[in-house]
């Protein structure tokens, strides 16, 4: 996670037309930290950011053809993921 958020974050700084997009692949091997939960806001703003770059809407999965079903999803995962995990603090514990 670390890995893409850096990424993320340096494409929002370079000067590029077309903004870096995390692949469908690359979502489906993300993971969120205990580390994340410092930066929990922006990072959750990358990743809506991010869907809308992919120009995955924000519909209905009904709605959506298959690849973009499964983009919304893993990104809304990622996103709850953050927000129920950084609400408890022993979700991410190492044991």
């Amino acid at each position: 996670m670390r890995y893409i958020f850096i990424v993320l974050l340096l494409s929002a700084c370079a000067s590029k037309p077309q903004p870096y997009t995390l692949t469908l692949e690359q979502l489906r091997e993300l993971q969120v930290t205990q580390a994340d939960c410092a930066r929990i806001d922006l990072v959750i703003q990358r990743l809506e950011q991010n869907q809308t770059n992919a120009g995955v809407p924000r519909l209905d999965p009904g709605l959506l053809p298959e690849p973009e079903r499964e983009y919304q999803a893993r990104t809304r995962a990622a996103v709850w993921a953050l927000r129920i995990g950084c609400s408890n603090p022993d979700r991410y514990r190492v044991l």
